[in-house]
């Protein structure tokens, strides 16, 4: 299977952090602590992340650009603060059907053990 026919991973996720991408390239562009030259090698680079094949395709990429170019830092931390919300989602999906179920103490487990 050449690169062509690997499979692209599309998720609201990566519009979100393309747009942080860009809006802090704009931004250090206009108070002119990056130089056009590297404005454009930082988005050639970017752009040879995609496609994604998978979300920790997409999160192991990102993370390796940011650690070379720290000002993009920012947008690791929206994957970051995403799994997070995933992760306290279903903890309070799974709290809540233990407690319609009144099984209070299994709902406390669930925050105990997390």
């Amino acid at each position: 299977m050449d690169s062509k026919d690997k499979q692209k991973f599309t998720h609201p996720l990566i519009d979100k952090v393309e747009r942080e991408y860009l809006k802090i390239l704009a931004d250090n562009l206009r108070n002119g602590s990056l130089k056009l030259e590297e404005a454009k090698s930082h988005t050639r680079e970017f752009l040879s992340l995609l496609p994604f094949s998978s979300f920790d395709d997409f999160k192991k990429k990102i993370y390796e650009f940011t650690l070379t170019k720290s000002l993009y830092q920012r947008i690791y931390l929206i994957i970051l603060n995403y799994e997070e919300e995933i992760k306290t989602k279903n903890l309070l999906e799974r709290m809540r059907a233990l407690i319609k179920e009144n099984n209070f103490e299994e709902a406390l487990k669930v925050v105990a053990n997390k």
